[in-house]
């Protein structure tokens, strides 16, 4: 079975620690590639070819939004959500004139993995164990 491939994109070391953890609880999802800003980003997703990316708004200077409109131009079949510190109507809707979702933190420990499962629905895991240790993490 072909597990779910995520490129992560964090300007920020311990939330990409963290977002990692989350992620490589899943036997259905691989972490193919990290990157802290925009070149870089643009250079994995071209050479690993992951499924999602998941892009902080505020990678690259606040360049979270060129990548997710430059991601979805040259990889259509790619899906892309960006993580944003809060709830926010306007960073959703940018993030969907951008071709993109968009997942606040505080939701992150709560939604990522149903969010990434809705990508690839033949891979299955039990969510609620995987996601139950995460609850109450700084920086979530």
């Amino acid at each position: 079975m072909d597990r779910i491939r995520v490129l992560l994109v964090e300007q920020y070391p311990l939330l990409a620690d963290i977002t990692c953890e989350i992620l490589l609880k899943d036997p259905c999802i691989a972490v193919v590639g990290e990157a802290k800003g925009i070149e870089e980003a643009t250079r994995l997703a071209a050479r690993r070819r992951p499924d999602v990316a998941l892009i902080d708004i505020s990678a690259g200077e606040s360049k979270g939004l060129a990548l997710a409109r430059e991601l979805a131009r040259t990889r259509p079949g790619m899906s892309v959500i960006l993580l944003g510190e809060e709830a926010s109507n306007d960073y959703a809707e940018a993030a969907q004139q951008a071709g993109a979702s968009y997942l606040p933190r505080p939701q992150v420990v709560a939604d990522l993995l149903p969010t990434l499962h809705r990508q690839r629905p033949d891979c299955c895991s039990d969510l609620t164990e995987l996601v139950t240790p995460f609850k109450g993490r700084v920086g979530l």
